[in-house]
């Protein structure tokens, strides 16, 4: 959506989760391996003096805040999450609307899932309060995208 408005491009970490996912078994080191591509995509796209959104959680919020600060701003990390989530109302709606993967998925795994999401979410609040990053909460993802929307607006106009 944001992209879309101003005509960037979109980096998409958690895709290379997903390749590599295809052919590492061990989730840790699919984890790390992931981890370490994000950073170095991140680095190289800084270094390519591109502007592009990079989406997907695979980078720290501690390197996160030195790449921001090494970067002169021009890496503007912000975190999403859904500390609040109601589990089965979201697998609810995930369902009915079908366009999340988890539609195809057992609640049983669905509900693990999500549970895990809420569980770094936390996580994820907690640092970005700690490295004075921003994370926006998007429990209820109307609320989320309209406050992203006018953080992304104000960073934006403000390094034009």
């Amino acid at each position: 959506m944001l992209a879309a408005r101003d005509g960037r491009a979109v980096v998409e970490l958690d895709n290379f989760y997903d390749i590599l996912g295809k052919v590492v078994d061990d989730q840790g080191a699919l984890e790390k391996v992931t981890q370490k591509i994000a950073l170095e995509v991140v680095a190289r796209l800084l270094s390519a003096d591109a502007f592009c959104i990079v989406e997907g959680g695979w980078i720290d919020p501690s390197k996160a805040r030195k790449l921001k600060e090494a970067s002169d701003g021009r890496f503007y990390p912000v975190y999403c999450g859904y500390p609040r989530l109601k589990v089965e109302a979201r697998f609810k709606m995930i369902r009915k609307k079908k366009v999340h993967w988890l539609a195809e998925k057992s609640a049983k795994a669905a509900h693990s899932f999500l549970q895990e999401q809420i569980k770094l979410s936390r996580w994820y609040r907690k640092e970005c309060k700690r490295y004075d990053l921003p994370f926006f909460d998007f429990s209820t993802v109307e609320d989320g995208v309209a406050a992203l929307s006018v953080n992304y607006t104000r960073w934006w106009e403000s390094s034009a």
